[in-house]
């Protein structure tokens, strides 16, 4: 086993590592009854609207090509 010098301490500071194992374990004891409503809402208002937006951004890349479609043919 390799004696530990003064300095390795100072390099090797673990208590951030321990406090998110901390967290992660208080998280995962948390049971899934208790995540409030009002958070799963939002999230999946949040991911209604960026599909909104996406399907907006097809509609208008598809209208675009349709019309450069429109063009190219009229030749």
């Amino acid at each position: 086993m390799v004696k530990q010098s003064p300095f390795q301490t100072d390099l090797f500071d673990l208590t951030y590592i321990e406090e998110q194992i901390k967290s992660m374990k208080e998280d995962a004891a948390i049971p899934k009854e208790e995540i409030e409503k009002s958070h799963i809402n939002k999230l999946l208002s949040e991911q209604l609207t960026v599909l909104h937006h996406i399907e907006d951004l097809l509609s208008h890349i598809e209208k675009n090509t349709q019309k450069k479609r429109l063009f190219h043919s009229k030749k």
